[in-house]
């Protein structure tokens, strides 16, 4: 790179926030630092324990300002509060060269958009969705809907150069705009996963036996992730390869522990999010109580730690970009079970290095649940081969260099 690129990033979530779109983004301006780009975050302050103003590194600051979440995950911000444009005016004192935004339907996004116009600079948006947002109603589909095709649909047209972090978000891009994208794939730390170890998880879970099969999930609890439609086939499991306990009653608790054939199941739930309460009753309803665990929010070692300790990983998203959390899993080694939406089938292959299945179908997930129960030397196989193809892929080496060239190109318009 020549001089020094100034970057002012705009984006709804950011460390410490959880979630794919701020590991990307954290990890991503971490490393364009250290290679000599100055970066200002400007996103919402959420978790509200978040501090307003951060110094990450010489040349990476985070400021955060205050904002609403009315629809849980879209965040607002507070632009009827006069900090919101104090924190505004700080944000730019860096005299960006280059205005940075990601995922189309956020507002922050379309505030980047504004911003680059009102102050002559450059804007790269970066898409993280391959496909219009899975909500929790009708109506509020519908609205995201309206929403892409008139606010989305102007930041990805307004933007200088577009960059999707997957070839379905490019095609996605292309269908709502009718605009090419550059495809440049995250990094993932590969050498961190390797370091990690195992939990053992009969800290958890007293019944553990050494032939029970573990399953996990990490990730938000939304209503895009599909988490329920795991948990309906958990239950479709219970009923068509489990066996209850022996009990001396005739009629045992419907939250009975189940047992495999082999062993004891188990289900970790790792994550947090506006639809965990309503999860957490759907597990009573179906009898899951002794079976699922919420664990909550973990961290990045922890949530590695326990995958690590699993032997099947589910991904039921209903949407994706490129979930982190797949990529995570293989190089875990450990049996991945996803639906085959956004960028999921550029990780993973079918039936080579996981089994991919259609969002919302939760009795055929339950029949290769049943398939990976019974079959431990399938399970290894998958679990294996899924480690040497991502091993290939995923490098932030190449990731950054492609950054540098775009910010090297914007800042010369």
């Amino acid at each position: 790179m020549g001089n020094q690129v100034k970057a002012l990033h705009l984006t709804p979530f950011y460390p410490p926030h959880i979630g794919g779109l701020e590991n990307h983004a954290g990890k991503l301006d971490q490393l364009l630092a250290a290679q000599g780009v100055s970066i200002t975050v400007f996103t919402a302050r959420l978790p509200r324990s978040a501090a307003e103003h951060e110094k990450i590194s010489p040349n990476l600051q985070v400021i955060r300002y205050p904002a609403a979440e009315i629809i849980p995950h879209y965040p607002i911000p507070a632009f009827w509060r006069p900090v919101f444009w104090q924190l505004v005016r700080s944000a730019q004192k860096n005299q960006p060269d280059v205005i940075m935004s990601r995922t189309r339907f956020f507002i922050a996004s379309l505030f980047a958009v504004l911003l680059a116009k009102m102050t002559s600079k450059p804007h790269m948006h970066i898409e993280h969705g391959s496909d219009f947002p899975s909500l929790a109603t009708p109506l509020l589909t519908k609205i995201a809907w309206v929403w892409d095709y008139t606010l989305g649909r102007f930041v990805l047209k307004a933007a200088d150069a577009l960059v999707a972090n997957s070839r379905a978000s490019a095609s996605f891009v292309k269908k709502l705009s009718g605009r090419d994208s550059q495809v440049i794939y995250r990094g993932i730390d590969k050498a961190a996963i390797e370091k990690i170890t195992s939990v053992n998880l009969s800290t958890h879970y007293s019944l553990l036996t050494t032939n029970s099969v573990i399953i996990t999930y990490a990730g938000r609890l939304i209503f895009g992730k599909g988490v329920a439609d795991l948990l309906h086939a958990l239950q479709i499991c219970s009923r068509s390869l489990l066996s209850p306990p022996k009990t001396l009653t005739p009629n045992p608790s419907p939250s009975a522990s189940w047992r495999t054939r082999r062993g004891e199941l188990k289900l970790n739930i790792i994550g947090s999010g506006p639809q965990e309460a309503e999860l957490k009753q759907l597990t009573k309803k179906l009898g899951l109580e002794n079976v699922v665990t919420f664990l909550g929010e973990q961290s990045f070692e922890q949530t590695i730690s326990i995958m690590k300790s699993s032997d099947i990983f589910v991904n039921p998203s209903h949407t994706e970009g490129l979930p982190t959390s797949v990529i995570e899993a293989a190089l875990c080694k450990i049996a991945i079970i996803a639906t085959n939406v956004g960028g999921t089938p550029e990780i993973v292959t079918d039936k080579t290095s996981a089994i991919l299945i259609p969002p919302k179908d939760p009795e055929l997930l339950a029949q290769k649940l049943q398939q990976l129960i019974a079959d431990p030397a399938l399970r290894a196989r998958l679990a294996e081969n899924a480690f040497h193809e991502v091993s290939q892929k995923f490098s932030w080496d190449e990731a950054v260099q492609q950054y540098q060239n775009l910010f090297d190109k914007l800042a010369d318009l």
